[in-house]
């Protein structure tokens, strides 16, 4: 709900910059308009656009109050003052999520502190507990017992040991011994795929952070191209040699690249998130105002 919040203040501040852009830019294509060197049908069309950056931004912040609303539900309170920006910190919290990551993507996930793990761990000792029982039902068991006899002028006192085999019992030992010997193995099973797994989990993982973190450098080559190309158009369209239109394309060419951009860092925070979950450091990371 946070990274929504922050994904949602990320687009209102492009969008405002797009906003005040085009003001600038437009304010400059009247003063050309008046000198006769840009069609008015240019001014028609920056005009259109700003009227629809205007309503995205007017949607945006109803979204942004929205979401406010259910973040403070998620918090259980009704007044808060919470500052989202997308600045440094954020990029601080992913870098600190990736070092605990980097430490714990070298051991192994069966010795990781992770309670599903421990859980199965504790349920392959209670079946093997539940096994040793079984089978102890079926060794001698030895009787103690005391005896005293008086008479008139003596008094005997005895102590005796007996030992019981189980001859017969219909079986019901032997087929508590094979049930306790199948869940030992079905818990094993279990506890090895879980270690499995969590495994795969973690590869995937870290994977997609990979794979975003390319996409992230390429959009960054993409964008200083668009803002080139922007700043070319600019001065084209200056000197009434593109219309409008064009601009504008080139304009929010750039802003949709840096969105894009702020997304997948958003993205990359939230797999940090959901690894220190999968390793079970989620609360520690909580704990140390990590997150």
């Amino acid at each position: 709900s946070y990274c929504d919040l922050q994904l949602i203040d990320s687009s209102l501040n492009i969008k405002t910059r797009e906003l005040e852009d085009l003001q600038a830019n437009l304010e400059t294509a009247r003063l050309k308009l008046e000198k006769g060197l840009i069609p008015e049908m240019d001014i028609l069309q920056m005009e259109l656009q700003g009227s629809s950056v205007l309503t995205e931004i007017e949607s945006l912040k109803k979204d942004q109050k929205n979401q406010l609303a259910r973040f403070y539900s998620v918090l259980g309170t009704q007044t808060m003052e919470i500052k989202i920006a997308a600045d440094n910190s954020f990029l601080n919290q992913t870098k600190e999520c990736k070092d605990i990551i980097d430490r714990l993507n070298q051991i192994n996930p069966a010795e990781l502190n992770i309670p599903q793990i421990k859980i199965r761990h504790i349920q392959t000792e209670l079946a093997e507990r539940r096994l040793k029982e079984a089978q102890g039902k079926n060794l001698p068991v030895f009787v103690p017992s005391f005896n005293v006899v008086s008479g008139q002028k003596t008094r005997e006192e005895s102590v005796m040991l007996a030992v019981k085999f189980p001859l017969y019992d219909k079986g019901i030992r032997k087929e508590e011994i094979k049930l306790a010997s199948n869940e030992l193995v079905k818990q094993g099973i279990e506890r090895d795929n879980l270690v499995k797994n969590t495994r795969v989990e973690i590869t995937t993982s870290l994977d997609e952070i990979k794979d975003k973190e390319r996409r992230i450098g390429t959009m960054q080559k993409e964008i200083g191209l668009a803002e080139k190309i922007y700043e070319i158009a600019r001065i084209r369209h200056s000197r009434g040699l593109i219309p409008a239109k064009d601009l504008l394309d080139y304009q929010r060419d750039v802003f949709n690249k840096q969105k894009t951009i702020f997304e997948l860092q958003i993205g990359i925070l939230l797999d940090y998130v959901k690894l220190l979950k999968i390793t079970g450091e989620l609360y520690h990371a909580y704990q140390k105002n990590i997150l």
